[in-house]
């Protein structure tokens, strides 16, 4: 399940294709401007099988979205999924169909880790159980609702970092990813 700025299509194509641009180059030149698919977005090893998802649907989150945290990729805060549901939350985010080896690399690349987590770290869990699978902020898996029977997970943080605000940038590529929402989506709470 994406949210904040993995929304957007070209975003989570740079952590399914890969990209080489440097850390930081986001912030210079902007969304897209004058460099490949995904490059604006720092470098990503990608996934072994690189296609495009499968297909997405919009749903909504019944849990909070925070921004905190001072990230260096982005030059502010950036969002994050409450680990517990809330009655009456509903968040919108982009639920992308992957294969699991897909989804694996994904939150591998979301944690910062050296290599993809074991597969047991998404399918042993219940839905609204998380588990920290370590690595940078992004260190936690939480499982969400099943959407038509198919494993449904986000990648958030479980650590107490402070409140900010996100950058011009973050914003901007959370709003691409809004903007390619269909006009009148039928959406399902998860």
């Amino acid at each position: 399940m994406a949210y904040g700025s993995n929304m957007c299509r070209d975003r989570l194509l740079a952590y399914l294709e890969g990209a080489t641009a440097p850390e930081g180059h986001l912030l210079a030149t902007g969304i897209g401007a004058g460099v490949g698919r995904g490059a604006c977005y720092g470098a990503h090893r990608g996934c072994v099988d690189s296609s495009p998802p499968v297909e997405d649907r919009w749903v909504e989150v019944a849990r909070p979205l925070t921004f905190r945290g001072e990230s260096p990729r982005w030059g502010g805060a950036v969002a994050f999924l409450g680990l517990d549901p809330v009655d009456g939350a509903a968040i919108p985010a982009r639920a992308w169909l992957l294969g699991v080896d897909q989804l694996l690399a994904l939150v591998g690349q979301e944690a910062r880790l050296p290599s993809d987590p074991p597969r047991s770290a998404l399918l042993g869990l219940d839905v609204d159980q998380h588990a920290r699978i370590g690595g940078g902020w992004y260190d936690t898996v939480v499982r969400l609702p099943d959407i038509d029977g198919l494993l449904a997970v986000a990648v958030t943080t479980s650590q107490g970092l402070a409140p900010g605000e996100p950058a011009p940038a973050y914003l901007a590529t959370m709003r691409a990813g809004l903007a390619e929402r269909p006009a009148h989506p039928g959406s399902d709470i998860a």
